[in-house]
């Protein structure tokens, strides 16, 4: 199993794992070799028992408990990540390794950074699927991101990539993608996710053999910048990487699908440019 060494990635939440081979070693390595607890919540102050002398001699809780809701709390420091409904399931660190490993054993793809941003509320295992060389010695790598929540606001997440994600922002560009990957709930069926998750792995290999022939029988023609052909593809490219965009007429339109519409056109204008 090979992890990345950057020792430069431990000041982003991504931290430095070398020569680990043990579940045991990736959790503590990563620093995530903690469980999370759901507990209850509580409305008001102790409540305090003090004696004619003003010596406080019991300090109970209040009994008014929040009966909808409960608190996830990080069993190393009792850090509260979130606040959840008691139909929550929680997915731990463990359990969202082993998936990933699993997913390694099948199909031969390595696991290759791990982390967590915000004190533990988002946690992440990297897998690394295949590189491939375009003209031009353009490298293209391609993974698979492992993510899960621990604050409520996000699903366990397995999405293909070819971005590597070392902070937050490349978290954030990842799960933003449209149309990609597989989402589950934290809810009881959340265990029975191995197949679905080696299903995704089939379909994303035939796509990156996809986007590889579709890259290497592209740079074989001599083609303008503002052609139609480039513009069609340019615009599927952006479909399948970026985010699928609204059709129709423009006046029939939210000002939402306006807005994705006009980011699209933006971002492609940027592409023709650079072609020429």
């Amino acid at each position: 199993m090979e992890i990345t060494n950057d020792k430069w990635l431990e000041t982003l939440g991504v931290t430095d794992l070398s020569d680990t081979e043990t579940h045991q070693d990736i959790l503590s390595e990563a620093g995530l070799d903690w469980t999370v607890d759901k507990k209850s919540l509580f409305l008001g102050e102790d409540v305090n028992v003090f004696d004619e002398d003003g010596v406080r001699l019991e300090q109970r809780p209040t009994k008014s408990m929040l009966p909808r809701h409960l608190a996830t709390c990080r069993s190393d420091n009792d850090d509260i990540l979130g606040i959840v409904s008691p139909k929550y399931e929680v997915f731990q660190n463990q359990e969202l390794l082993e998936l990933t490993s699993a997913i390694e054993d099948n199909s031969g793809s390595e696991i290759v950074t791990a982390g967590s941003f915000r004190g533990g509320k988002d946690v992440f295992f990297m897998m690394k699927n295949s590189n491939f060389m375009l003209p031009g010695e353009d490298k293209v790598d391609t993974f698979h991101f492992f993510y899960n929540s621990h604050d409520g606001s996000r699903t366990v997440t397995l999405m293909p990539t070819t971005i590597r994600v070392w902070c937050t922002n490349t978290m954030n560009a990842v799960l933003k993608q449209k149309n990609k990957g597989l989402k589950f709930r934290h809810s009881s069926d959340l265990r029975d996710s191995l197949d679905e998750a080696m299903k995704l792995m089939s379909i994303s290999s035939a796509r990156t053999q996809y986007f590889q022939d579709k890259c290497h029988a592209l740079a074989k023609e001599r083609i303008e910048a503002k052609s139609k052909k480039v513009r069609t593809m340019f615009e599927e490219v952006y479909a399948e990487a970026v985010a699928a965009v609204p059709t129709g007429p423009w006046s029939k339109m939210t000002d939402e699908q306006q807005a994705v519409v006009k980011r699209k056109e933006d971002v492609i204008f940027e592409w023709e440019k650079n072609l020429q």
